[in-house]
């Protein structure tokens, strides 16, 4: 039960159905990136350091270029589910066409509803791994 206060009467008892709850789907993502050293081999202390790093949270924040990490990793992700929805629209209607009202212009039907649909982005959650191998 959630009670709210509505500012021209009494409280009022809301009841909040589970059904417009949405069900939580997690999955990992992994990524592998190649590193080099031309001075020697590369210590694998290094993953567990990045793990921290990136796991470094003080003073109400990360810091700023953990911060830029994620985001500039998020945007990607964003990028990739954008690309999946035009991908299937573009499967689903093929090379059809959309001539505007006044019969000048014309635009591909998949990349409108590709704008339109919504677009489920998932977010990272804490904490993240890092190892080298």
């Amino acid at each position: 039960m959630l009670y709210a206060l509505d500012m021209k009467g009494p409280i009022k008892t809301v009841t909040i159905s589970n059904e417009n709850i949405p069900v939580r789907h997690d999955a990992t993502l992994t990524i592998t990136i190649p590193l080099d050293s031309f001075d020697g081999p590369i210590d694998s202390k290094i993953g567990q350091m990045l793990e921290n790093v990136l796991n470094d949270w003080r003073d109400g924040r990360y810091p700023f270029d953990v911060e830029m990490f994620k985001n500039g990793l998020h945007n990607c992700i964003k990028h990739a589910v954008a690309l999946c929805i035009e991908e299937a629209m573009h499967n689903k209607f093929g090379n059809e066409m959309v001539v505007s009202d006044d019969g000048r212009g014309s635009t591909a039907r998949w990349y409108l509803e590709a704008q339109k649909a919504s677009k489920p982005i998932p977010y990272m959650n804490e904490p993240i791994k890092a190892e080298i191998t």
